[in-house]
């Protein structure tokens, strides 16, 4: 058995800017196609070629609208119009690496053939940032960074169309704040995207993706996801898989036994609702594990590849930003606006505050006491004992995925430390 391996990641950190002061202006018709879409005039350049920035009609609605089964996880203040900006990848080694120790010859559908590695996991894996998915996070995505430093002849990722650069879900972070509160602000990008501004059993739509697929991630795939994609990964898987399925989930493994490779990379995947539900451990109580399944029929099939567990979750900013003592200081809190805590008080310990507008508004030093909110949207407030049950989940599926390392024998990538 390989002992951990540390991959270095790298952190995106958001920087605060100045105040921004809006002034107030009369709005102006924004230019419209045969469509009614909306064109602007500036166009973007990626790889080359002009690509209009086009303002797509209810895109932060779809965000915000109860036919989105989408967490509310994010604030929003308003729209802003982004444009594309090739991400600078790191140069690739000037050596070619030999990678003849993870090539697979023993298939003969492999054999002779450039070496293939694909990649399996959840947002993660995928390259999910600022709230979404979209083209940029996907090319800085580590199978893409460690596949340039492999020095593979292609990596084949499943890119937006270049119209549709901004994926899904793309935030951005701002300064404006009209509450006065302190959650933090987001801006809903509203421009290029791949959203079809239609909608399915509550999911939004996303443009079908036709090319070859070698990273197989996708955003809001949990460890369940292995065997039914979740209602909120549905859209993200379904623009990728190959078939065109007449029923309402896929068996996310099947596929992945369908397809041949050399080497992989798997992360166990997970998504914010599963955390927070405590509902996504990989000890199943004698029941077959998905993730198992794959690895033991992987290692038949001779391919080499990683494993990776799982990140500390709690310790994400979206976690840490809004701290216990504010929560203290609001007159009357426990009477008033929680019924999970009982007159005597709440320890500064108990409990972790998750962002969104209505503790936004409760923690608002403009807003007075008598308009405050009277009822916490769920998951607002996570109680001390959530936090630990989660943690413990957590804990068993990391320890699954050790002990599925050294069952079959595959390093694993310690995410976690």
């Amino acid at each position: 058995m390989k002992k951990y391996t540390l991959l270095p990641l790298s952190v995106a950190v958001l920087a605060a800017c100045a105040p921004i002061v809006e002034p107030v202006v009369e709005p102006t018709p924004w230019p419209t196609d045969v469509t009614g879409t909306v064109v602007l005039e500036n166009p973007t350049m990626i790889g080359g070629d002009t690509v209009k920035i086009r303002i797509d009609k209810g895109l932060k609605e779809s965000l915000l609208s109860e036919k989105s089964s989408y967490p509310d996880a994010f604030f929003l203040v308003g729209d802003q119009v982004v444009g594309y900006k090739e991400p600078k990848l790191h140069t690739p080694p000037v050596k070619d690496p030999d990678l003849s120790k993870i090539k697979n010859n023993d298939d003969p559908d492999l054999k002779g053939k450039p070496l293939r590695m694909v990649a399996i996991g959840g947002s993660l894996t995928a390259g999910v940032r600022d709230g979404g998915y979209f083209n940029e996070g996907i090319m800085t995505s580590y199978p893409n960074l460690i596949a340039r430093q492999m020095k593979l002849k292609k990596f084949e990722q499943p890119l937006f169309d270049a119209t549709d650069y901004n994926g899904f879900g793309r935030k951005v972070l701002t300064d404006f704040n009209p509450t006065g509160g302190p959650a933090p602000k987001f801006k809903a990008v509203s421009n290029n995207s791949a959203f079809t501004g239609e909608f399915e059993d509550k999911r939004p739509k996303l443009k079908k993706y036709n090319g070859l697929v070698d990273n197989w991630s996708y955003p809001y795939n949990g460890s369940s996801g292995f065997e039914l994609p979740s209602l909120n990964s549905g859209p993200y898987y379904g623009r990728i898989d190959p078939v065109d399925r007449k029923e309402k989930y896929i068996v996310y493994s099947e596929q992945l036994l369908k397809e041949k490779f050399d080497f992989f990379l798997l992360e166990k995947g997970w998504s914010a609702d599963g955390v927070f539900r405590s509902t996504q451990s990989l000890v199943r109580n004698g029941f077959p594990n998905p993730i198992e399944n794959l690895l033991k029929e992987y290692r038949k099939r001779n391919y080499r590849g990683v494993m990776m567990n799982s990140p500390d979750f709690w310790d994400f900013p979206l976690n840490t930003v809004l701290k216990t003592e504010m929560i203290l200081k609001v007159p009357d809190f426990v009477y008033r606006f929680s019924s999970l805590y009982s007159p005597s008080g709440v320890k500064k310990s108990n409990f972790v505050i998750r962002p969104n507008s209505t503790i936004d508004s409760v923690l608002s030093e403009k807003v007075h006491v008598t308009l405050k909110p009277q009822k916490l949207p769920s998951q607002t407030i996570i109680q001390e004992a959530v936090v630990l049950e989660s943690k413990n989940s957590l804990s068993e599926e990391n320890s699954s995925m050790l002990e599925f390392s050294q069952k079959y024998n595959y390093p694993l990538v310690d995410f976690y430390s």
